[in-house]
């Protein structure tokens, strides 16, 4: 059975799949390319989970630490920038 932070992982990945891969869920000013390339990037918890788990075997304290650092890395926000706005979009843009 998998633990929280791995169960977290799936799912987020799962969603924003779902946002990435299907037209109207994000914003239009949001690069589509960008926010394809940031994929891998939101994915990779999985993985950096599972080892941190497995090195828990090894040395609890070391696993400690890679879990602080998992969480300082998805502290920061890692969306793609919005495009600039038309100067002149109309009241209430942006």
């Amino acid at each position: 059975m998998a633990e929280p932070p791995h169960a977290m992982s799936i799912c987020f990945s799962a969603i924003w799949w779902y946002v990435v891969f299907h037209q109207g869920m994000l914003d239009a000013r949001l690069e589509r390319e960008a926010v394809r390339r940031s994929v891998p990037r939101f994915g990779i918890g999985f993985v950096a989970y599972a080892g941190t788990t497995l090195s828990a075997f090894v040395s609890p304290l070391a696993a400690l630490i890679l879990f602080g650092l998992i969480a300082l890395y998805y502290a920061f926000e890692h969306r793609p920038a919005a495009r600039e706005l038309d100067a002149d979009a109309g009241p209430g843009a942006g």
